[in-house]
């Protein structure tokens, strides 16, 4: 179990180091990743613009499980790295879901199919043991004349 999680936990990185390294709070939360707590601002983008291009306050709750009031929007910054994980999450959900109906739809057409041949051997069952029975009627009917 613990190799599967590796991959998972080398794509999510906590910055432990930097929690470590940097014990001082900035003089912002606009200078501070709200979720990995980078404080390289050169990737930071204030959470009001990432709304209003890329993301919604739903994707942030969702994937992140971090509820962030809206008169703190103007507050918190988010790096370019968790905006595209969780960019990359959405789209994700968004594929699986879009999918979803798809494939039910084909299970659906499956199942319809495999009902329909159920029926249609049923049906050749029962021919098959009419004729066989009237063989044996004309059968008996031969043996008796």
């Amino acid at each position: 179990m613990a190799s599967d999680d590796a991959p998972l936990q080398d794509s999510v990185s906590c910055n432990t180091e930097q929690k470590e390294a940097e014990q001082e709070a900035p003089q912002s939360l606009l200078h501070i990743c709200r979720f990995c707590l980078s404080r390289n601002e050169e990737d930071l983008i204030p959470l009001e613009n990432v709304l209003l291009l890329t993301l919604t306050i739903e994707d942030i709750l969702l994937f992140t499980g971090i509820q962030i009031e809206e008169e703190d929007y103007g507050e918190i910054a988010l790096c370019v790295k968790c905006t595209n994980k969780i960019q990359t999450c959405s789209y994700f959900r968004h594929c699986c879901l879009t999918n979803d109906t798809t494939f039910r739809e084909l299970c659906a057409d499956l199942i319809a199919k495999v009902k329909a041949a159920r029926i249609e051997a049923k049906e050749a069952a029962a021919a098959a043991e009419q004729a066989l029975r009237e063989a044996e009627e004309a059968a008996l009917e031969v043996e008796a004349a």
